[in-house]
């Protein structure tokens, strides 16, 4: 009678894992091997090509809520400088969820949500990750539904945060009042 053997990959010496590392997309990594125990992200986190992996760009793929916990790759991710996640149909329920690693992460620089479907709601969500977050310069909302209420939420946050400079909330219902408010308040940072 055989014995089946089986393996974990986290079991496997760390030369193999490097192996396998380097037939897998850093998206795939990141996503699915990243976060899992310790030791893989120790790994992930010494494996070389992944430590120059600074831009992610999910943008155009219609991401679904909940596939990947995007919270915690946000908030533990110590590579990536920008991430790109426009046109996904990410609405606000999704945008709660992402944002929440935003508040605690400290090398992201440009993020994009552009031509999404975030509203009201989701404007808050961002304007609350903003007032911890201490590194983000650049924010790419446009095309989406804030209104106005949305864009008074971030421009309070903004009177506190200044390390963002730029913030992009063209076509998103708020009307020139709300973008003279969002500008008003980015002036006063730089």
């Amino acid at each position: 009678m055989s014995e089946k053997i089986s393996l974990k990959l986290d079991t496997l010496p760390v030369e193999l894992i490097y192996r396998i590392l380097d037939h897998l997309d850093p998206l795939v990594i990141l996503c699915s091997l990243q976060n899992t125990n310790t030791r893989m992200n120790t790994i992930i986190t010494s494996y070389q090509p992944f430590q120059a992996f600074t831009t992610l760009d999910v943008g155009h793929r219609r991401l679904s809520y909940g596939r990947f916990d995007w919270a915690n790759i946000i908030r533990y991710n110590t590579t990536l400088t920008t991430m790109i996640f426009c046109k996904n149909n990410l609405d606000d329920r999704a945008i709660s969820n992402l944002v929440r690693g935003l508040e605690n992460n400290s090398t992201l620089i440009s993020f994009d949500l552009s031509y999404n479907r975030i509203k009201t709601a989701g404007a808050r969500d961002i304007a609350t990750a903003l007032k911890h977050n201490q590194t983000l310069e650049t924010l790419n909302l446009s095309q989406n539904k804030i209104g106005i209420a949305g864009a008074i939420s971030l421009a309070i946050v903004l009177k506190h945060n200044t390390t963002l400079t730029k913030l992009d909330i063209k076509s998103n219902s708020c009307g020139d009042e709300g973008e003279q408010l969002v500008t008003d308040a980015l002036q006063r940072t730089t």
